[in-house]
């Protein structure tokens, strides 16, 4: 997944800012308009713990978050699944229709790319363009940096996958990974439960975890 995005970065990107209104439940305008200065919306500070002298966020901002009610000891993260959830459709299965995936047309990129279930790297990332569409940033860098908040993107796309790699197996990790193939996947498609179904899965994420 990561090297399929790597090579489609700057449309899909484009195609979440389009629909960021949709995803965070916002004004349209906030996202679309490139000169909106989005560090003073309030809405937008909440999700983020920003204020307008500082629009840099925490590391893990509010809206990972359930209700956006941070948790110092992380055991809460990612519980906002539904944002996420959103955003990967999106990417997926095409800018139109949040529930379902349309028949006909050409193929999506979940098509192309082979996508059957959540990952890690996709949740991480999801997570990570989450901020992104929030932020202050107008241009989503290939150096992994933001030009205005000078958020280590690249690196806390690292962070966030090593946490969910670290807990994939647990019984909260497999609720929120179980919520999410239902949200994103038909019920046509091969949602596998990698966490108790693939050896080979299982082994990789042993040595994964071996080199945390």
């Amino acid at each position: 997944f990561e090297d399929a995005m790597n090579s489609s970065r700057a449309s899909e990107i484009k195609k979440l800012c389009s629909k960021a209104g949709v995803i965070f439940g916002l004004p349209e305008q906030y996202f679309t308009d490139t000169t909106y200065n989005r560090a003073s919306v309030p809405e937008i500070q909440k999700l983020l713990g920003i204020s307008v002298s500082q629009c840099t966020p925490k590391p893990f901002p509010p809206i990972l978050f359930p209700n956006l009610v941070e948790d110092a000891s992380l055991k809460t993260i990612f519980r906002n699944w539904e944002v996420f959830g959103k955003i990967i459709h999106i990417v997926l299965w095409g800018e139109t229709g949040l529930t379902a995936l349309r028949a006909g047309g050409p193929p999506r990129n979940g098509n192309k790319w082979e996508i059957t279930s959540l990952t890690p790297g996709l949740l991480a990332w999801a997570a990570v363009i989450a901020i992104f569409l929030l932020s202050a940033d107008k241009e989503f860098r290939y150096s992994g940096k933001g030009e205005t908040t000078k958020i280590q993107y690249s690196y806390m796309f690292s962070s966030y996958k090593k946490i969910i790699i670290k807990n994939w197996t647990t019984e909260y990790t497999r609720d929120i990974v179980k919520a999410l193939n239902s949200f994103i996947f038909t019920k046509g498609s091969r949602t596998v439960d990698s966490m108790l179904d693939e050896e080979d899965f299982t082994a990789a994420m042993d040595r994964a975890l071996a080199g945390i």
